[in-house]
């Protein structure tokens, strides 16, 4: 069980998502099959797992405290596990374990790539997205603000935006994956500077509101040196140095395109 009473196996491998939607059954026993051991596997009685998820479900819909949840919780998969007949479902290895992520990523990967209006190259901000739908299962308002070209509302649907239930121990991995994913583009350019603007023009009360729940994100804005109160006050300094960045953009092109061709002929094998 994980810090938010989600059953889990393994390294993160929740067998329901944090909406308390549990996990296909049938996609948890492909899994499951590549990662186990063959006997282990074959001992599962799969009629009674899902009736475990069912009943966790149903300790979700009752509400109560988060720690009452995971009290209720853990007693139910403890029952479970003692109970004659049930095979537990952990894994036995760390080998297995990291099988079992690998068996399950490229789902996750199929899912984003069936969502997304063109492809999402590999790099950290594929991470971030994975990662996102690895724990949440689904995330429709990042998905559409990436297929919009907004990575400034992409990142604050993941730093501020997907941890629903306050789960503290969401707030170190939704900043991490923010981090990840990125607020500014690669190159600077006016679409994203004012894609930014908007967002926190758009988000800010939800912004402070979420700023104040974890000391982690006053930690990664001072690593990163993002300035979010300059930010969200607009002041008249603000002002100016978006100003002086706009029109600092026509010479940041000039030099770019002249970096990527020098670039392209060293890949070639020439010179300038």
């Amino acid at each position: 069980m994980d810090h938010n009473a989600l059953p889990t196996i393994g390294i993160g491998y929740a067998l329901m998502f944090s909406n308390h939607k549990p996990r296909e059954t049938e996609k948890i026993k492909a899994d499951m099959q590549e990662a186990m051991d063959p006997e282990h596997y074959a001992e599962i009685r799969w009629n009674r797992v899902d009736a475990l998820l069912k009943e966790i479900q149903d300790h979700f819909k009752h509400g109560g405290s988060l720690e009452e949840v995971k009290e209720s919780v853990g007693n139910r998969i403890e029952h479970y596990n003692r109970n004659e007949g049930n095979r537990a479902l952990g894994l036995s290895t760390e080998e297995e374990k990291k099988l079992l992520i690998n068996t399950s990523l490229p789902g996750f990967e199929k899912k984003l790539d069936a969502q997304l209006d063109k492809p999402l190259p590999y790099s950290t901000e594929r991470i971030a997205v994975i990662s996102q739908l690895y724990r949440l299962g689904s995330a429709p308002s990042m998905i559409k603000a990436i297929n919009e070209g907004n990575r400034a509302e992409a990142w604050y649907q993941i730093r501020y935006n997907s941890n629903a239930d306050n789960a503290k121990g969401n707030y170190s991995r939704v900043i991490e994956e923010s981090d990840l994913f990125g607020l500014h583009d690669k190159y600077p350019n006016a679409k994203n500077e004012k894609d930014i603007e908007t967002m926190f023009s758009q988000h800010k009360e939800k912004i402070r509101e979420e700023e104040k729940k974890s000391p982690l994100y006053e930690e990664s804005n001072k690593e990163h040196g993002a300035k979010l109160e300059v930010s969200l006050d607009h002041t008249q300094e603000d002002v100016k140095i978006q100003e002086t960045l706009r029109s600092a953009l026509p010479c940041i092109y000039a030099r770019q395109e002249q970096n990527d061709e020098y670039e392209a002929m060293n890949d070639m094998g020439m010179e300038m």
